[in-house]
């Protein structure tokens, strides 16, 4: 019962995780084609930043922890 409530939070926080990251995506591009980070210089690099971060470590999180041998 233990594993199960703690499986499931886990994935509950995965998803969660996921969500905001494609949000915060979402975000970024609507800012980039709608021209706002040409006058919020400061905004535009810590939400590059933040994105390329998040990605770099999802990355090498998935490859050293998850083994997809087929």
């Amino acid at each position: 019962m233990r594993v199960t409530i703690w499986f499931c939070t886990v994935l509950l926080a995965a998803v969660l995780g996921l969500l905001g990251y494609v949000a915060c995506l979402c975000n970024w591009i609507t800012d980039y084609r709608t021209g706002y980070y040409e006058t919020h210089e400061l905004e535009a690099g810590l939400e590059s930043g933040f994105i390329v971060l998040y990605t770099y470590l999802g990355v090498r999180f998935g490859l050293r922890h998850i083994n997809m041998r087929l």
